[in-house]
């Protein structure tokens, strides 16, 4: 992907934390490597299915010429897919993660400046204080302070006390969930604005997520674990009213999720404009069609 069909602002900033955050992203991959996977599933996929209908009994051989030629008419029409598909698979970490929250943050924050928008391009490559860091250095001191902010948002309020070796597992620790809504709450505007658009952005993701489950198996199991409507509320909570059109969407999508999960609470603002959470006035249950099954089938088609 070129920075030209990102969608994003036409600022050097941005453009540079666009190229240092693709080029992370998909480090060790190459194109042409991840196009060759790509072709082999497809083809793996082809002669699995033509071995099946070989063992599979048809008396009428022009059915079964028939079904080879719509096999191959399929399978060419793949192949003729396959650059593309190779593309959203080598891309696809870093649409999610990099590229969609600061497009979020594009169309529906105010007056985002450019440094914002580099943060939020950034974000998902810092593993460390070191990160931390190179990025400030290479990018400028607003960048590096929205970094600096998201990266320990969930740190010990006592973290200056901690000993080397502390320091050194606290990472890979579990955290206090009130250390994390705590700092989001006294955070700068524009470090709630890239908190949010990720949450929002990863809630849209879980949500296509749990619609493709139940499309597979109308009876999966996609319950949220216990505590997430009151955690989700929050932190919603805790960012909201700097960008009124991404709360909605934020409140919309976590509603959505709701629904399709069977839970009975949801996110509302009342006559004061708070955030609440409260209990559903009447559940509507998405219904989606599940994939209809025969005893025997096919091969699915697997190339991602």
């Amino acid at each position: 992907m070129k920075f030209s069909q990102s969608g994003l602002n036409n600022h050097p900033l941005v453009e540079q934390a666009f190229n240092v955050s693709y080029a992370r992203a998909t480090q060790g991959e190459t194109f042409d490597a991840t196009l060759q996977k790509v072709k082999q599933k497809m083809e793996n996929w082809y002669n699995e299915t033509w071995s099946f209908y070989q063992t599979t009994s048809y008396d009428d051989k022009t059915e079964m010429a028939n079904r080879k030629k719509r096999l191959d008419g399929e399978y060419e029409g793949y192949l003729s897919r396959a650059g593309t598909v190779a593309q959203e698979v080598l891309e696809g970490d870093f649409s999610l993660l990099n590229l969609r929250p600061a497009q979020e943050i594009i169309d529906y924050a105010e007056n985002t400046p450019p440094h914002v928008l580099a943060a939020a391009l950034l974000l998902p490559g810092i593993k460390s204080d070191d990160d931390v860091e190179k990025m400030t250095a290479d990018f400028g001191a607003e960048t590096g302070e929205l970094l600096h902010a998201l990266y320990h948002i969930k740190d010990d309020p006592d973290l200056e006390s901690y000993s080397a070796q502390d320091l050194e597992d606290f990472k890979d620790d579990p955290v206090e969930p009130q250390w994390e809504l705590d700092r989001l709450t006294a955070a700068s505007p524009d470090v709630k604005t890239i908190y949010l658009a990720r949450m929002t952005v990863l809630m849209q993701h879980e949500i296509d997520t749990t619609k493709a489950d139940l499309r597979q198996d109308s009876k999966a199991d996609v319950a949220l674990e216990a505590g997430r409507e009151e955690k989700v509320y929050g932190l919603a909570n805790a960012v909201a009213r700097i960008n009124p059109e991404m709360d909605r969407r934020f409140r919309d999508a976590f509603n959505e999720l709701a629904s399709l999960t069977s839970s009975t609470l949801r996110l509302a603002v009342d006559r004061g404009d708070d955030l609440v959470l409260k209990p559903a006035e009447k559940m509507i249950l998405q219904q989606v069609k599940p994939k209809e099954k025969t005893d025997r089938e096919p091969p699915p088609v697997d190339v991602i």
